[in-house]
Formats: structure tokens, sequence, C-alpha cells
């Protein structure tokens, strides 16, 4: 009887290699389309870090323009072995076609992904990461990506074994090799060193002239031992931000200057504070304000917060006016505390959980969130004027795109579930 558990065991992996191998290759193989960019777009300049003077990648606005920065976040396709469509009506092909849509839509001139662009743990994440440097490369859109806690996880080895097998994700470097072959892509490992990650980089936005506007920093979701769940940025990673702020301060205005640079930041997972600050807001503290939408899931107490410094430094420094952020799908809060943006970027995929949240064990929906919030699914769209002022606003799916070809259908979702047994919490919170 031991020997027929083990054989079967084993059947089933060699089944699981083979079905995964067959999938990687055969579903929707998405091959390499470098662009042929020469680096200008509608006057606009795009100089990676390899080819600028100082080494950070920059974008160069024309006199008199401002910036228009798109930002997405969690689209999140998935690999093929899931139950997200029967759970959340959700469809990695719409996801293409929804984020497609929105850049066309707001016509940007930057895009940031602030992480969990795939989640794809059993097949190989380049798969997908390719697909999404393709869509760049066809829409002649730069972006900036960064790395969130499914992007890069349970890798098997590194460099190229788990490409070669289709099966368990490729490891940080080998994703950041083959995204910076794009063109339209600014991805760099960055060198923050032992336990910060890779993927942390800045990207300078300059006037025409070479005068400084505005830097960006993009941060590393950092590896834990078996996941990325660390939730919290290192000491690691708040060190090479706070030495990047100075260098770049100092480079522009001398060694001997105050900081006077202005920086946003883009992570993936929240800043402590944001939870703290909004909860506050909730209980009349007129100290903070919340400009739009909800806070409806997470936690200041989430294990690995405490130990986050990140909006110390932030403060110390006082050059960052703006942190963008996502992990939590059910948020897209702009909070403002102690003069910095705190903003949950819209939900931007239709291709994993939003606004509700399934229990298979126990085989429940609630529903309350999506009938009770809506669907507020989009991008964040941050506009920088010339004189450094912004400004932070939604760009929602309802009311910028043709949508109700690819939008899930709630109703069908409740009903076939219902048919099959579930029990559906309602828009009352009550069964």
């Amino acid at each position: 009887m031991k020997a027929f558990r083990v054989a079967t065991v084993v059947l089933v992996l060699l089944f699981s290699v083979i079905i995964g191998w067959i999938s990687y290759w055969n579903e929707n193989d998405i091959m390499p389309v470098y662009g042929d960019s020469d680096g200008e777009k509608n006057g606009f300049v795009y100089v990676k870090a390899e080819e600028s003077e100082d080494g950070y990648s920059t974008i160069y606005v024309p006199s008199g323009e401002n910036i228009r920065i798109l930002t997405l976040t969690d689209p999140q396709v998935k690999y093929p072995f899931n139950n997200y469509e029967t759970l959340y009506g959700a469809s990695n092909e719409d996801t293409y076609v929804f984020v497609e849509r929105l850049v066309k839509a707001a016509d940007p001139d930057l895009v940031v992904i602030t992480g969990d662009i795939v989640m794809s743990q059993f097949t190989n994440n380049l798969k997908y990461l390719k697909r999404w440097a393709n869509l760049f490369e066809e829409l002649d859109v730069y972006w900036a990506p960064t790395f969130g806690n499914h992007d890069s996880e349970f890798t098997i080895g590194s460099g190229k074994i788990a490409e070669n097998l289709g099966l368990g994700q490729s490891d940080e470097e080998r994703v950041i090799e083959v995204l910076s072959q794009y063109p339209h892509c600014f991805a760099e490992y960055g060198d923050a060193g032992e336990n910060a990650g890779g993927g942390n980089y800045f990207i300078n936005i300059r006037n025409a002239d070479g005068g400084l506007i505005y830097t960006l920093t993009m941060t590393d979701t950092v590896n834990g031992l078996l996941n990325k769940y660390l939730r919290y940025h290192t000491p690691e990673q708040t060190a090479w931000y706070e030495r990047h702020i100075r260098e770049i301060n100092a480079a522009e205005y001398g060694t001997d200057s105050e900081i006077r640079i202005k920086n946003m930041m883009f992570t993936h997972v929240p800043l402590p504070e944001v939870f703290t600050a909004y909860e506050a807001w909730e209980n009349g503290d007129g100290s903070v304000s919340v400009a739009y939408g909800y806070v409806l899931e997470g936690s200041a107490k989430s294990a690995g917060f405490e130990k986050s410094t990140m909006f110390d430094k932030i403060k110390e420094l006082g050059a960052t006016t703006s942190v963008f952020f996502g992990h939590n799908h059910h948020n897209d809060a702009r909070v403002i505390y102690d003069g910095v943006d705190l903003v949950f970027v819209q939900h931007s995929g239709l291709a994993h959980y939003y606004r509700m949240m399934a229990d298979s064990r126990e085989k429940t929906l609630d529903m309350t969130d999506i009938y009770r919030y809506g669907d507020a699914r989009g991008g964040t769209l941050i506009t920088i004027e010339s004189d450094t002022s912004y400004t932070i606003e939604q760009f929602l799916a309802k009311d910028n795109i043709r949508y109700d070809d690819i939008k899930i259908d709630y109703e069908k979702v409740r009903n076939d579930l219902e048919e099959k047994g579930w029990v559906i919490i309602d828009e009352s919170g009550e069964e």
C-alpha cells in the first residue's frame, strides 16, 4: 500500500510537470517583440540609466509641458490552473484588454505599475511578463515596473532554470535582465544591496534645459525566506533611499545645500501609516484628510509593519511628497497625513479578487463591499507641472473606457455559485 501511495504521488508530480510544460510552451506563447524606439515621443526624450550622464534614468519634458503618469496596480494575471474565474468572474485576457484601453484613454507620458503584475507560482512568470512588455512596446508607451509579492516568488534555482522548465518563477535578477531589453521598459536591478531586493531604482524628470523637476523612486517588495510577504521596507532599502535622495540633491544644488528636490515614491506594499491615518480620520482627527476613496482591508498591525521606518525617513528628509502603492485590492483612498499624500492606486485588473472575498472551505462569497462601494477599478493619474506642483486623480474604467463587454458580471458570479450550494453574503452584510 505504501509503495502504491508513493507511485501515485510520483505520477501526479510527473503529470503536473508535463501539463505545466505543455501549457508554458503552447498556450499563448509570447515571443519578445522589441520595439525600435528612438527615445523620443511627443517631444519627450527618454534616456535609460545605462545611457544617461549621471547614471539615472531620465525623462526630459518639453518646455511649457507637464508630465502625465498613469499608475496601475495588481493586474495580477495568473497561472492557468485556478478557480478565480468561477469565484470572481476573473479573466487574464480581459485584464490585458482592460489595461490596454486604460493606457490608450489616458494617453500618459509614463506608466508605473506598483507590483503584482503577475501571479504565476506554478508556471513561469517570464511568459506573462513578456506579454506585458510586448503590450507596452506595441502601444509605444514607456513604463516602469516595481516588484510586488507575487512577481517573483517561489523561485526555482535562478537564472534560466525555471524558464526552461516552464514551472516555478524566475528570480528578480533574471526578470529584470529580460524586461530591461525592451526599449520602453525602465526596469533596473539597482544598487540597494543585500536584504534590499532587486528593482530599486530612480527616474529623474527634467525640463528641456536639464533642470530637475521631480524624482521618482521605485522600491521592491523584499524576498522573505519562502515568499515575499515581509510587508515592510527593510533598513537597507531605507538607507538606499536616503543615500540617493542626498546624492541627487547634492548634484543639483551643491553638497552643502539642504534638501530641496521633490520626489514621489512607488512601491507595492503600503506604508503602515496610511492605515493609522485613515482610522484617525474616521474617528474625527482634523489633522488628517481623505481626498477620495476607501480603506476597506489591511491594518497597521499586520506582521512586520512595526519594523517599518520608511515614513519616518520620508518626514526627516522632506523630499517625498507622495507615496503610491497597491497590494490591498479593495482599497483606493488618497490620505493626506503629515503633509504627505499616501495613495492606494485604483485596482487595475480583472484577474483577481476585488471587493469580494471567497472562502472555499466554507463555500461562502462575501459581496458586501462590491455592492456597497461599487466597481472603482482603473488607474491613478498624476500630473506634475514644471513648477513641481501636481495633481492626483482617479482614472476610473467605468468613466473612461469601453467597459461593458469586459467588466465582471457580478450577478452571474453570484447565481452560478448559489447553484453550486454556496452561501452569498449580500450588500447588507447578512446572509
